[in-house]
Protein backbone atom coordinates (compact mmCIF):
# COMPACT_ATOMS: atom_id res chain seq x y z
CA UNK A 1 0.00 0.00 0.00
CA UNK A 2 1.46 3.52 -0.88
CA UNK A 3 0.99 6.47 1.50
CA UNK A 4 -1.41 7.80 -0.91
CA UNK A 5 -3.64 5.44 0.14
CA UNK A 6 -2.41 4.57 3.21
CA UNK A 7 -3.08 8.06 4.00
CA UNK A 8 -7.05 7.59 2.58
CA UNK A 9 -7.63 4.80 4.38
CA UNK A 10 -6.63 6.35 7.97
CA UNK A 11 -8.84 9.25 7.68
CA UNK A 12 -11.55 7.50 6.33
CA UNK A 13 -11.56 5.94 10.28
CA UNK A 14 -12.63 9.35 11.12
CA UNK A 15 -15.94 9.43 9.11
CA UNK A 16 -19.07 10.60 10.62
CA UNK A 17 -16.63 12.25 13.59
CA UNK A 18 -16.99 15.49 12.50
CA UNK A 19 -14.84 17.14 15.08
CA UNK A 20 -12.56 14.43 14.97
CA UNK A 21 -11.88 14.14 11.15
CA UNK A 22 -11.63 18.28 11.11
CA UNK A 23 -9.06 17.99 14.19
CA UNK A 24 -6.90 15.29 12.53
CA UNK A 25 -7.03 16.63 8.86
CA UNK A 26 -5.91 19.84 9.54
CA UNK A 27 -2.99 18.46 12.18
CA UNK A 28 -1.97 16.59 9.12
CA UNK A 29 -2.19 19.31 6.55
CA UNK A 30 -0.57 21.72 9.05
CA UNK A 31 2.09 19.18 9.54
CA UNK A 32 2.54 18.31 5.82
CA UNK A 33 5.37 15.71 5.89
CA UNK A 34 5.13 12.74 3.78
CA UNK A 35 7.87 11.17 6.34
CA UNK A 36 5.58 11.66 9.31
CA UNK A 37 3.91 8.47 10.33
CA UNK A 38 0.54 8.72 11.90
CA UNK A 39 -2.67 6.11 13.28
CA UNK A 40 -5.95 6.89 13.70
CA UNK A 41 -8.25 5.08 15.93
CA UNK A 42 -4.83 3.88 17.70
CA UNK A 43 -5.17 0.46 20.25
CA UNK A 44 -4.15 0.99 23.31
CA UNK A 45 -4.21 -1.46 25.70
CA UNK A 46 -5.36 -0.87 28.96
CA UNK A 47 -5.58 -2.64 32.80
CA UNK A 48 -9.19 -3.37 31.79
CA UNK A 49 -9.40 -3.75 28.38
CA UNK A 50 -8.62 -0.93 25.08
CA UNK A 51 -8.35 2.56 24.34
CA UNK A 52 -8.24 3.90 21.01
CA UNK A 53 -6.83 7.76 20.31
CA UNK A 54 -7.99 9.79 17.58
CA UNK A 55 -4.34 10.09 16.43
CA UNK A 56 -1.01 9.10 17.21
CA UNK A 57 2.25 10.08 15.77
CA UNK A 58 4.40 7.17 16.78
CA UNK A 59 7.71 8.95 16.14
CA UNK A 60 7.29 11.43 18.67
CA UNK A 61 5.05 8.98 20.48
CA UNK A 62 2.51 11.62 20.48
CA UNK A 63 -1.41 10.71 20.93
CA UNK A 64 -3.94 13.32 20.44
CA UNK A 65 -7.44 12.84 21.89
CA UNK A 66 -9.94 15.07 20.64
CA UNK A 67 -12.79 16.29 23.31
CA UNK A 68 -16.15 16.70 22.46
CA UNK A 69 -18.92 17.96 24.66
CA UNK A 70 -19.59 14.51 26.19
CA UNK A 71 -15.99 14.62 27.87
CA UNK A 72 -16.85 17.51 29.98
CA UNK A 73 -19.30 14.88 32.14
CA UNK A 74 -16.42 11.95 31.90
CA UNK A 75 -13.45 14.15 33.54
CA UNK A 76 -12.81 11.23 36.31
CA UNK A 77 -12.56 8.59 33.35
CA UNK A 78 -10.66 10.86 31.39
CA UNK A 79 -8.49 11.36 33.99
CA UNK A 80 -8.14 7.55 34.40
CA UNK A 81 -8.04 6.93 31.06
CA UNK A 82 -4.87 9.32 30.72
CA UNK A 83 -2.91 7.30 33.46
CA UNK A 84 -3.92 4.30 31.96
CA UNK A 85 -2.41 5.55 28.49
CA UNK A 86 0.76 6.80 29.79
CA UNK A 87 1.26 3.73 31.86
CA UNK A 88 1.12 1.69 28.46
CA UNK A 89 3.03 3.99 26.26
CA UNK A 90 5.39 6.54 29.01
CA UNK A 91 2.92 9.32 27.53
CA UNK A 92 -0.40 11.27 28.40
CA UNK A 93 -2.56 11.85 25.37
CA UNK A 94 -2.30 15.77 24.55
CA UNK A 95 -6.30 17.08 24.68
CA UNK A 96 -8.32 19.53 21.90
CA UNK A 97 -11.34 20.73 23.40
CA UNK A 98 -13.83 20.82 20.65
CA UNK A 99 -17.11 20.95 22.18
CA UNK A 100 -19.91 23.72 20.66
CA UNK A 101 -18.69 26.39 23.30
CA UNK A 102 -15.43 26.92 21.67
CA UNK A 103 -14.61 29.10 18.25
CA UNK A 104 -13.42 27.24 15.05
CA UNK A 105 -10.39 29.66 16.36
CA UNK A 106 -9.76 28.74 19.31
CA UNK A 107 -9.91 25.06 18.28
CA UNK A 108 -7.32 26.15 15.34
CA UNK A 109 -5.30 27.90 18.11
CA UNK A 110 -4.95 24.31 20.05
CA UNK A 111 -4.19 22.47 16.93
CA UNK A 112 -1.58 25.14 15.96
CA UNK A 113 -0.14 24.65 19.41
CA UNK A 114 0.19 21.09 19.16
CA UNK A 115 1.73 21.14 15.79
CA UNK A 116 4.16 23.45 16.81
CA UNK A 117 4.94 22.19 20.39
CA UNK A 118 4.05 25.22 22.08
CA UNK A 119 2.70 25.92 25.41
Amino acid sequence: MDKKEFTIRQISRTNKKNFENYVVTRILHKVDDPDVKFVTQQYVKRPDGFALAELYVPQINLFIEVDEGQHRKTITADEIRDADFELATSTKPTRIRVDRSRSLAQINRDVDRVVTHSD
